[in-house]
């Protein structure tokens, strides 16, 4: 089942290649025209990449004051942060951590977040070792070899609130090994060249029987909300109303698009969300972390 996921996405993302997306450097100041929307996918989502230019084309067709929507697959979360401050970048749909840096900022509105088919719109970290490893809380892990993904709730922002809000490598010669995924650091972890991994436990979930050999320690006390959509304040003051209709009656759209649509970002449907309220929790992970939210500077 896995292997025909994974052919499917790869499927996906071949026509995603010939979709009518744009590059970064092709990205123009959008701040004052609503009838464009730049809206970015997470480089490391596979899933909400696949369904970016579906989304482009029913927003298009939906929405009559909305004439062009633009697909953008950037290279980092730097890279949205900066064009959400600049204007050129007026739509997002991705993970807690930005969403909520975005919100703080009053640079966006959330419109709503997508709910699996099994009921969940939300997640947490999860904190994963072999199952050969000891584990006596945090003093265990500092000094070991942790991999974990930079700038997700569910990896690095936990592992520094487990580190009393300081950057792991800076704790008793922790050494971080990077990881561009969960799925990933899990492999890291199994093949030995990480100690411990902090992961998505959805991720987790969803794959753990293929790893008899790991199991989890430690986990999160808390929720973030998942796949989130959101738009620019000017967006959302021109649009708004209708966004939020059209996106949490997807899933009853009848429309041969919006069904293609729903099955490949594998969701239920769409549930409203709101900032601060959805977002509790991931502010005070962020806090613990050590970050400040108006001043925090995405990496490259």
């Amino acid at each position: 089942m896995r292997i025909f996921r994974s052919i499917i996405t790869m499927l996906f993302m071949i026509v995603f290649s010939f979709a009518p997306q744009i590059s970064a450097a092709q990205v123009t100041n959008s701040s004052s025209d609503t009838s464009s929307l730049h809206i970015v996918a997470p480089p490391g989502n596979p899933t909400l990449v696949s369904a970016l230019p579906l989304l482009a084309n029913y927003l298009m067709r939906k929405v009559d004051g909305i004439k062009h929507v633009h697909p953008i697959v950037p290279r980092s979360y730097r890279y949205t942060g900066e064009k959400f401050e600049s204007g050129q970048v007026n739509a997002f749909i991705g993970g807690s951590f930005l969403s909520y840096i975005l919100c703080a900022r009053d640079l966006a509105v959330p419109i709503a977040r997508g709910e699996s088919l099994d009921g969940t719109s939300s997640y947490h970290s999860v904190l994963l070792s072999r199952r050969n490893t000891p584990y006596n809380g945090v003093s265990s892990v500092k000094g070991k070899r942790i991999t974990y993904v930079t700038e997700a709730s569910s990896g690095e922002f936990y592992a520094r609130k487990l580190f009393g809000g300081k950057e792991p490598t800076t704790v008793d010669g922790t050494t971080y090994i990077p990881s561009k995924s969960h799925e990933l650091a899990i492999r890291f972890l199994r093949v030995g060249r990480a100690d411990f991994a902090f992961v998505k436990n959805l991720v987790w979930e969803e794959i753990k029987e293929q790893y008899p050999e790991l199991h989890m320690v430690d986990q999160d006390d808390g929720e973030n909300p998942n796949n989130v959509f959101l738009v620019s304040k000017r967006v959302y003051n021109e649009y708004g109303d209708e966004l939020q209709k059209l996106v949490l009656d997807l899933h009853n759209d009848p429309d041969p698009m919006a069904q293609h649509l729903m099955k490949v970002l594998n969701l239920k449907r769409f549930v409203a969300t709101e900032y601060p309220q959805n977002f509790n929790h991931t502010a005070q992970l962020v806090e613990d972390a050590g970050i400040d939210a108006q001043s925090y500077q995405f990496n490259k």
